[in-house]
C-alpha cells in the first residue's frame, strides 16, 4: 500500500460556522471516547445503526483489531471529544476488492455545520489513494434524507431487500443498497455538486 496514512493524519478543518475540528485515525486508545460518542446518539439514529453501539464490547472489539486493509476509520475530534466516526470497508480478498462501502455518523450538534461534507470527502479521497473503483452504501428504506443525498451525489439504487434487517426494537425493515463509482463521484464533488450542510447523520 503506498499510501500512507500516517503521512496524511492529523490534519485540522474548518466547519462552516468558523469552528475547527481535527481529523485523525482510530487508535487503540480511543474506546471510551468511541463508546461516550455513541452514547450521545439520538434513540433515531441507533435505531438505524447496524451493530449494537451501545454495547461496550463492540466499541473495544472495534478499537482493539484495526486493519487498514479492510477499514479506514477517521474520527473528527473537537474540545477531546470525539464527534463523528467515518469508516472505509474494504475486502481486499474476495472479488469484492474493488468495491468500498462508507458508513458515517455525526454528532447531533455538528449537524449542518459541513463536517458530514469533510468527512465523505475524506473517505472518497482516501478510496481514490487506495485505487478502489466503486464506492456503495446501504441504508433502510426508512432513511429518507440520506438516500436523497447520495442521489444527489449520483449514488442509484442497485437493489432493494425486503425485510432484510431487524432494528433495535425488533422491526423488519427493507434494506437499500446505493452506489457510485469512485473517479465521478470525486469529479462531482470538486465541481461543487455536494451541498456542504448534508449532515449524513444515521449512516
Amino acid at each position: 500500500m503506498s499510501f500512507s496514512f500516517e503521512n496524511e493524519y492529523p490534519k485540522t478543518v474548518k466547519l462552516n460556522d468558523g469552528s475547527k475540528v481535527v481529523f485523525r485515525l482510530l487508535g487503540t486508545d480511543d474506546q471510551q471516547k468511541l463508546h461516550d460518542f455513541f452514547m450521545r446518539l439520538p434513540e433515531d439514529d441507533l435505531m438505524y445503526l447496524r451493530d449494537n453501539v451501545k454495547d461496550p464490547k463492540v466499541v473495544e472489539k472495534w478499537v482493539s483489531h484495526v486493519d487498514y486493509s479492510r477499514i479506514v476509520p477517521i474520527v473528527a475530534e473537537a474540545n477531546d471529544q470525539i464527534i463523528s466516526d467515518a469508516t472505509l470497508h474494504m475486502d481486499p480478498h474476495t472479488w469484492y476488492r474493488h468495491v468500498g462501502s462508507l458508513r458515517l455518523v455525526v454528532d447531533k450538534n455538528y449537524r449542518s455545520k459541513g463536517l458530514g461534507h469533510l468527512l465523505a470527502k475524506e473517505l472518497f479521497f482516501v478510496a481514490l489513494q487506495l485505487k478502489l473503483e466503486k464506492l456503495q452504501v446501504e441504508m433502510v428504506a426508512d432513511q429518507v434524507h440520506a438516500r436523497r443525498v447520495f442521489e444527489a451525489l449520483g449514488f442509484e439504487q442497485e437493489a432493494l431487500l425486503q425485510n432484510h434487517v431487524l432494528d433495535r426494537k425488533g422491526g423488519k425493515r427493507h434494506l437499500v443498497i446505493m452506489s457510485n463509482h469512485v473517479e465521478s463521484l470525486w469529479d462531482r464533488i470538486q465541481d461543487g455538486y455536494m451541498d456542504s450542510s448534508m449532515d449524513f447523520s444515521g449512516m
